[in-house]
């Protein structure tokens, strides 16, 4: 039979015990392809016969008992192996009333397609042809209407329309039955659409204001609406201020950005659905300084005007500062920081704002717009080729060393309109329009990433475009409609902002009072490697072939944050942290815990270490930008501290940050792992040019003799300017976690962290 004979056929296994299907299966030559109950499964053959499967019954009646048991006995548990039906692939409700379906005028139902051939990115073009196959039989709209859609592959939900005899065509004819390998009653709650169009602010819980203790984030932007029903309990009163020279008595929202920021930093997300309960965890100040075009004026400098807010809201106790703007005109890259002075960088004036005032800036990488992006697709730089252009780089200030730069990445797939085409990225992979590092001095940048949106391209006319469904719901300008719909990374950059006050409101209700360096090595702390996330295969090797695998970690930063997860200790796992000062060119050492009893424990086993500080900034020139360098490196417990001195004395310093990074080979000789030190990922040289320098390392076995002694953190500081350099900020995070959670570690490790300076 042919494949595409093949592929039409599919097999009805009954059991009637319930059993995984992957192991009722194995060795069979047949492929699950749904299960629509514990008992029964429904499998497609891989070749022509089912041999393999009568071979397995042969040998479960002929071959002798092993210790009692019969080989392939899980075949005894089947109670039938027939030809499926294709009217199986209907949920019971469609397959009962099937017959009067068919003659309906209209019927609407979910479909799901399957591909079943190897590899995401195939499985996806297969998807994509089979939806415009059948979005071709609806193109007259006289067979039915193709709506709302998800791609996951290796599946695609879709929700459909259509008439009662092309429905019989969907469940009968070979051609779908390989496609389509289940269909059921549409679902009764509400779609994306129908949500959208029905919503009614009334129709939501209470809206109620946050504590009066919560933390307060100031929104630097073009202003709020402090009557738009999600922005009146959350804008804090006094704390709301122009300035423009124009409308300095105006701090309301001309322009939708700042009201629309305002709500994620608040609420972190807004949920539309009747009855959801919204309840925002913070307050927002704010700080207009754009105009109704989303513009500085004219005669004003932006970096004077920052400077001006700062001064004004930094000694009413406001620490985080949410800046989710970024300037088209500058583009840092190799070609702009050499031709552009470095002072004239507003990035520069947020590193020193950040080091006087001890403020945390959030910002964001910028955008690349969809005129850009359909040139790109159009000429045949498809996603996540698209990634690689000039036009990618970060926008200023997203480069500023010493803030904290967010990325942005896709929330889901789901299409609100069939016409829009299919959406550019799947969930947790780079938004199409987030834009890569590195940073001002080559760092990883951005550091974290949030959820920014999607975008949707039509296959045939290769253009970018938005869609509802892929955008993120935001508060508006306006008191009704109070909703509004946003993609961009100026949108992912407030919800990192939200975490970030969540973490500084925790550490207080604690006792401590953060330092920025502490909020920032706290919240980068919390996030979890994506370096072997199978949702991102497609993008690594599309950046593969594109021959710029380094750009993922320059996307995505260190990942998702959590602030759940930020100070969270429980018995397997533990969170020390220390802030402090550190003088030029010299070491401070930190006795870490790690129990012997890891080496009993069979589970992966992680070290995390975050390290943040604030070094001076230099005011003018385009040498050493910061006046010292910070690296650090971990030693096992069974090498002494004279070891560790000698071998920090001997170790390279942290070449010229004007070099970029495939050129220092200073770094490539310093990130040479040293006699009984742990090797972390990111590499020693990767992550020394931060000022936030986060890496892990994964034990794959832990000898007892390893934690004789306490492992110890070492941190260097190295000074860079002739002239004097004052003391640097400094703040540690360090987790130790047992991830199979079978040997409690944490009661061995509760003492507080011993510094040595």
């Amino acid at each position: 039979m042919s494949e595409k004979e093949r592929r039409a056929v599919f097999y009805k296994l009954q059991n009637d015990v319930g059993v995984n299907p992957k192991t009722l299966l194995v060795g069979t030559d047949l492929q699950v392809i749904a299960q629509p109950s514990s008992e029964v499964v429904y499998a497609v053959p891989k070749s022509d016969n089912l041999d393999k499967v009568a071979k397995k019954i042969q040998e479960f009646g002929a071959a002798p008992l092993v210790k009692g048991h019969a080989k392939n006995e899980w075949l005894g548990r089947l109670t039938s192996i027939e030809e499926g039906d294709p009217k199986d692939r209907l949920s019971d409700d469609l397959r009962q009333d099937y017959a009067v379906l068919i003659k309906k005028p209209q019927v609407i139902c979910e479909i799901e397609f399957l591909s079943l051939v190897a590899g995401d990115v195939k499985r996806r073009e297969e998807i994509e042809d089979w939806i415009t196959d059948l979005q071709k039989e609806f193109s007259l709209g006289v067979h039915g209407n193709f709506f709302e859609h998800e791609i996951a592959p290796p599946v695609c939900r879709a929700v459909i329309r259509c008439t009662g005899a092309f429905f019989k065509r969907l469940v009968e004819e070979p051609k779908w039955i390989a496609r389509i390998r289940w269909i059921e009653s549409k679902p009764r709650f509400q779609t994306f659409s129908e949500i959208t169009e029905s919503f009614r602010v009334q129709d939501l819980a209470e809206l109620k204001a946050p504590p009066k203790s919560a933390p307060i984030v100031c929104v630097i932007d073009s202003g709020v609406t402090p009557g738009n029903p999600f922005l009146k309990p959350v804008v804090h009163t006094g704390l709301t201020k122009s300035f423009l020279k124009h409308q300095p008595t105006n701090p309301n929202d001309e322009n939708g950005h700042g009201s629309a920021v305002a709500s994620l930093v608040a609420y972190h997300g807004l949920n539309l659905a009747t009855g959801a309960e919204n309840t925002p965890k913070l307050w927002v100040a704010s700080a207009r300084i754009l105009d109704a075009n989303n513009q500085i004026e004219d005669e004003r400098l932006f970096s004077s005007v920052l400077e001006e807010v700062v001064k004004t809201f930094a000694p009413k106790g406001i620490k985080i500062y949410c800046l989710a703007v970024g300037d088209d005109s500058k583009i840092w890259h190799d070609g702009t920081r050499r031709s552009l002075p470095r002072k004239s960088w507003v990035a520069r004036r947020i590193d020193q704002l950040s080091r006087k005032y001890d403020v945390v800036f959030v910002t964001c990488t910028g955008n690349v717009s969809l005129r850009a992006l359909s040139d790109l697709m159009k000429a045949g730089t498809g996603y996540p080729a698209c990634f690689t252009s000039d036009e990618g780089h970060l926008l200023d200030p997203g480069h500023a060393a010493l803030a904290l730069t967010v990325g942005s990445v896709a929330a889901g797939t789901k299409i609100a309109s069939a016409r829009d085409g299919q959406a550019l990225a799947l969930r947790n992979q780079p938004s199409p329009f987030t834009r890569c590092g590195p940073g001002i001095r080559g760092e990883i940048k951005p550091e974290i990433v949030e959820y920014g949106g999607n975008l949707a391209v039509d296959p045939a006319s290769k253009q970018v475009r938005e869609n509802k469904a892929l955008q993120v719901v935001t508060a508006s300008k306006q008191l009704t409609p109070a909703i509004a719909y946003h993609t961009g990374t100026s949108f992912a950059a407030p919800r990192a902002a939200h975490r970030l006050a969540l973490v500084d409101q925790d550490l207080r209700s604690l006792g401590v009072k953060p330092t920025a360096s502490l909020l920032r090595a706290f919240l980068v702390n919390s996030t979890m490697s994506w370096a072997n996330s199978r949702e991102l295969n497609t993008v690594r090797d599309g950046l593969a072939k594109a021959k710029a695998p380094e750009k993922l970690e320059m996307l995505l930063g260190y990942g998702l944050a959590d602030h759940n997860r930020a100070t969270a200790c429980d018995d397997y796992s533990v969170v020390s942290f220390f802030q402090g000062e550190i003088a030029g060119d010299e070491v401070m050492f930190f006795d870490i815990t790690v129990p012997a009893a890891l080496a009993k424990s069979s589970s992966p086993r992680r070290l995390t270490v975050t390290v943040a500080h604030a070094p001076e900034v230099q005011r003018w020139g385009l040498e050493r930008y910061c006046g010292t360098d910070i690296k650090w490196r971990m030693f096992r417990g069974d090498k002494s501290r004279d070891e560790i001195v000698a071998a920090m004395s001997e170790s390279v310093s942290v070449s010229d940050e004007d070099l970029e990074p495939e050129e220092d080979k200073e770094g490539e000789e310093d990130d040479r792992t040293l006699p009984k030190e742990l090797k972390f990922y990111p590499n020693l040289t990767k992550r020394s040019r931060g000022t936030v320098q986060h890496a892990s390392h994964e034990w794959t076995h832990h000898k007892r003799e390893y934690s004789d002694g306490n492992y110890t953190l070492a941190i260097a500081c190295y000074k860079r300017w002739t002239r004097n350099v004052q003391k640097v900020p400094i703040a540690v995070v360090v987790r130790l976690e047992e991830l199979g959670r079978t040997i409690p570690i944490y009661i061995h490790v509760r003492n507080a962290i011993e510094v040595e300076v």
